[in-house]
């Protein structure tokens, strides 16, 4: 396929993406199915684009290379948020620890690596590298920006 149409076609697809979050998630409540479905997509599109190119992966940012310093360097961070929210939790006697969590637990992390993959190495990159539409690094962060806050915007269902 042509460069310059695969870039149309992934911003089209990353954003049909955000489209069908109203629809499963805000309007027919089916959350975990969107989710699972979505990263499923997404993770079968990288691994057939990696059959095709193996340097594909380099090229949109998933490197080992200083993967275990972050890694670390995030965890007291994160260890700190963690603490933070069960003590807020329990500050405020919410009940916060049932079955629901464990989905969100098991999915979310994956989910949070394949929106960042959408945003960055799809639509940003992509922007940056369609010849027919000059865009400046700016004006290529808002677009990317607004669009990720689009999706995030709270339901107003």
């Amino acid at each position: 396929m042509k460069t310059e149409k695969r870039r149309w076609l992934e911003i089209t697809a990353v954003a049909l993406t955000g489209l069908l979050k109203y629809v499963f998630c805000d309007w027919l409540e089916l959350r975990i199915f969107y989710i699972t479905t979505a990263c499923l997509f997404w993770v079968i599109y990288i691994y057939k684009r990696h059959q095709a190119n193996r340097l594909i992966l380099q090229h949109w940012g998933f490197r080992k290379k200083y993967f275990r310093q972050t890694f670390f360097f995030l965890m007291p961070f994160a260890l700190a948020i963690v603490a933070g929210v069960i003590w807020y939790g329990i500050s405020v006697k919410a009940v916060f620890l049932n079955w629901h969590v464990i989905p969100v637990l098991a999915f979310y992390p994956v989910w949070g690596i394949v929106q960042q993959f959408l945003m960055v190495a799809l639509v940003a990159e992509n922007l940056h590298s369609i010849t027919m539409v000059r865009l400046s690094r700016p004006q290529i962060i808002v677009i990317t920006s607004l669009l990720f806050s689009l999706v995030h915007y709270p339901s107003t269902l």
